[in-house]
């Protein structure tokens, strides 16, 4: 349901539709991300907005290239936020976006094997892990969080 106890200012509604549409924007242009069901910047709970995706056939399993537009779509609103507003005037809309995007990345690298660099090893329980390996596996995880600037 909408969110009626606060009034969105005007300034608000401007970075939340510009934020929204960053993720729409890299969901219609990027090759393997999932259609766009549907693009609001009506609140509803904590979220000033929302774009949400539908696969179009169900999903057993997901490729590299769904997971890094997944990530790409999570990113977009951030990406969008610095080119409208600047890097010093970005918000913390982005915050729900990058657990998002930080997760599928994590789980890519500890779960799913699709790190050159780490192998095709799964890493489910960290705490068990040398430093070193704790390491490689926050390095890796970084590194596919950075690279979405070259993709987007």
């Amino acid at each position: 349901p909408e969110r009626r106890s606060a009034e969105v200012d005007q300034k608000n509604k401007l970075i939340t539709a510009y934020h929204e549409s960053g993720h729409a924007i890299v969901a219609y242009y990027t090759k393997d991300a999932m259609p766009i069901n549907k693009a609001t910047i009506m609140p509803r709970g904590p979220s000033l907005g929302h774009v949400s995706m539908l696969p179009e056939n169900d999903r057993w399993s997901e490729t590299r290239s769904q997971l890094l537009a997944q990530m790409d779509v999570s990113m977009g609103g951030r990406v969008a936020e610095e080119i409208i507003f600047g890097h010093e005037n970005i918000t913390t809309g982005a915050s729900s976006d990058f657990d998002s995007a930080t997760r599928i990345a994590k789980m890519m690298v500890t779960r799913y094997g699709m790190c050159e660099k780490l192998g095709v090893m799964t890493y489910s329980d960290l705490t068990n892990q040398s430093p070193e390996t704790q390491a490689a596996v926050e390095q890796e995880v970084r590194v596919l969080l950075k690279v979405y600037l070259h993709r987007i």
